[in-house]
């Protein structure tokens, strides 16, 4: 049931005006500057495709030029990629519980089980990452590295995103007992009928987690 998974978190449902609100303010702003290369002209869209496509992945994917320097690259590896994964929960959370309801339907909701246990390490990843980021800033401070207030704030607005979501993952364990993947042993114990959570065992009815009331009133 979508929903249920986050009917015990205070105020939730103004996850959806202040998302959706600032999906559309960056809409607009985006159609903005879209109007101003429509006006520029097309310089040949569809020229080179596959040179092109590849300069995406090698560039923008791959990072390439950022091995120059292999622990930078790690580092930027690790928060760039870490928080394109970290988009699932997010996604989770402001269509309210559609993703979860998706991923728990196959393989008795293993597959979310371990989503969301990679979740946790990915999330591990981006904050070791911020941490050397901000390392290399203020103490070993490379000379071929750019100092700026805005890389500073991208980097605590990163940072407090992914530390406050596993605060929260931590007070949600407190008050309502083990989360998906929240204990690796436990990958291949989900069951399907408390929505992906864990449950030690086959019934409902021990079931500690909020949405348990009701899949079994």
């Amino acid at each position: 049931m979508l929903f249920a998974t986050f009917e015990h978190v205070p105020a939730y449902p103004l996850v959806f005006p202040l998302f959706y609100g600032a999906a559309i303010v960056f809409a607009l702003v985006m159609a903005r500057h879209l109007r101003v290369f429509a006006v520029a002209g097309p310089s040949a869209p569809f020229g080179s495709v596959p040179r092109r496509l590849w300069g995406v992945i090698e560039y923008a994917l791959i990072q390439t030029k950022m091995f120059k320097d292999p622990r930078a690259a790690l580092m930027h590896w690790g928060i760039f990629w870490g928080f394109l994964l970290l988009t699932i929960g997010t996604a989770n959370i402001v269509t309210g519980g559609l993703v979860q309801a998706v991923l728990s339907w196959p393989l008795d909701a293993l597959l979310w089980t371990i989503v969301s246990a990679l979740q946790n390490v990915v999330a591990m990843i981006v904050l070791v990452s911020i941490g050397y980021a901000l390392f290399r800033r203020f103490v070993s401070r490379p000379a071929r590295l750019t100092y700026s207030t805005d890389a500073l704030i991208i980097l605590g607005l990163i940072g407090g995103v992914v530390a406050t979501e596993l605060l929260a993952q931590a007070f949600e364990i407190a008050r309502y007992g083990e989360q998906p993947g929240s204990r690796p042993q436990r990958w291949t114990q989900a069951s399907p009928c408390c929505g992906g959570r864990t449950s030690d065992s086959s019934s409902c009815s021990s079931c500690t987690c909020p949405s348990a009331s009701t899949s079994t009133s």
